[in-house]
């Protein structure tokens, strides 16, 4: 079954501070991902892994092409939908983990883990133990679990993004280098977070600069190239 199908996909960007100059971050991208597979971007620096990442999420609008996802028994295209729809497709679809966790002032990490399963209807005292389990799947000391992310370390933080994106039972997982910032052991349990979401018939987007993870869980490559690489 087909979750996520790109087609022809283009962004550009225009820098109006800088005499509207255009600089084209996607340039005819086509892949297809199904249920239970993991398709891992590859490419140099530049050539727009995040920015497709980014895109497929909604947080860029395309220029040009389609985004088409199944979300709940219905392909819809992501690049023509409305805000609301795009919303509705994050809390029930689409997870994504960015490299960086978006810390929120006064709200504890406990709180934001469990805030994807609270979005979803799903109780608070099961949101919160499930919430707990993840956090402590992911080695977050328990002493931390009430505390605001903001003063964590990075590996600390970074564990606390990817407990809010696997949390939740998604179709569709992006995830960008969200080993980046951890040390072996916490990045084995990630591999296997992503082993168990596959098995489970999660399709996976990433980028994975770290080629132990990469190897571990990649069923297939695209390469992405720049614009003018593409036409010499």
């Amino acid at each position: 079954m087909t979750i996520l199908k790109v087609t022809d996909l283009q962004k550009e960007f225009v820098l109006h501070h800088q005499n509207n100059a255009e600089i084209i971050a996607l340039w005819g991208v086509n892949f297809s991902l199904s249920a239970g597979e993991c398709l891992v971007l590859k490419g140099a620096s530049g050539t727009g892994k995040s920015s497709l990442l980014r895109t497929v999420y909604g947080n860029y609008l395309a220029t040009r092409g389609r985004v088409d996802i199944c979300h709940q028994g219905k392909v819809i295209n992501l690049c023509k939908t409305d805000p609301r729809t795009i919303l509705h497709i994050r809390q029930h679809t689409m997870g994504y983990v960015s490299q960086f966790l978006r810390v929120v002032p006064r709200v504890s990490a406990l709180q934001i883990v469990a805030t994807p399963l609270l979005e979803r209807g799903v109780d608070s005292t099961t949101a919160i133990e499930k919430a707990q389990a993840m956090l402590q799947r992911l080695n977050i000391p328990e002493r931390l679990w009430d505390l605001a992310p903001a003063t964590f370390s990075g590996g600390e933080q970074q564990r606390v993004n990817i407990a809010h994106g696997f949390i939740a039972d998604y179709p569709l997982l992006l995830l960008d280098e969200p080993t980046a910032s951890l040390d072996e052991h916490n990045r084995g349990v990630v591999i296997q977070l992503i082993q168990a979401k596959k098995a489970q018939g999660v399709a996976v987007l990433g980028i994975f600069h770290d080629a132990v993870v990469r190897d571990a869980v990649a069923d297939h490559f695209y390469e992405m190239t720049r614009e003018d690489e593409r036409h010499g």
